[in-house]
Order: C-alpha cells, then structure tokens, then sequence
C-alpha cells in the first residue's frame, strides 16, 4: 500500500535511525519491487543502506515467505549509476553469503544475466543456476 511505502521511505531516509533500521526500510523497500526508491535516495544514504537494499532480493531472506521475481535491473543500476559501490556489492554477493533459492519460472531471467555486461551479475547467476540443478552449456 502507498502508506507502507511512505513508512519505509521515511524510516529509509531518516538520519538519526540506526543504519541497520534504514537498511532494513531500504530491503522492504526493494523486496516490495521499489528499488528505484532506494536508488532514487543514493546522495541521502549511506553506502551500506543502498547496497543492502539493493543485494537482498537476491539473497536467501527472500526465500521466505512471497517474493518478487528475480530481477538483476537494480543491481545493474547500482552499478551504472553508483560504480563506487562495486566492491562493496561484490561482497554481499559474493560466493557463500546465502543465495536465494530459484523457481522454474525465474531460470530463464537467471540465463539471460549471463550475458550481463557486469562479472557480479553473471557469476551470481552462474552459481544460483547451478544450486538450482540447471546445466548450464560452456
């Protein structure tokens, strides 16, 4: 509802909230499919807030309960628009963090990232393929 979104944005961009409260805000944020929020609010952010709201849609919180598709768009964004955060989202994604569990139904967004411009991208679709038991050719 546009009243939970507004709650979210607000906490999100709240300086004196606790950053892991404003990176919480910014993960329901772009859970809920409004990552241009949370990119929208880079300059009034810390790093840690947009990169963790950015990374958690593709990690294994969102294996529970319902969940968006799998969408690598935010994550390329971040990485046009922000590219001093690379590093920083190249370790919330990195192997081992926890990664989100695929349906069927998003193998073929998975497939598609591997030919993302972006290394990031394509190795995470790589190894959630792989988890997901796809054979992957090459």
């Amino acid at each position: 509802t546009p009243e939970v979104i507004e709650a979210l944005e607000a906490l999100m961009l709240r300086r004196r909230a606790d950053e892991n409260a404003r990176a919480w805000a910014a993960s329901a944020l772009s859970r809920m499919g409004r990552s241009d929020i949370v990119l929208g609010a880079a300059g009034r952010l810390p790093d840690d807030v947009i990169v963790r709201g950015i990374t958690d849609p593709l990690r294994s919180f969102r294996d529970h309960g319902a969940h968006r598709p799998l969408d690598y768009r935010p994550v390329e964004t971040a990485l046009r628009e922000l590219p001093h955060l690379e590093v920083a989202l190249q370790q919330e994604l990195q192997p081992g963090v926890g990664y989100c569990v695929l349906a069927p139904d998003e193998y073929s967004t998975a497939r598609a990232a591997l030919d993302s411009e972006w290394q990031l991208v394509r190795e995470h679709a790589r190894l959630v393929l792989t988890h997901a038991g796809v054979t992957l050719d090459g």
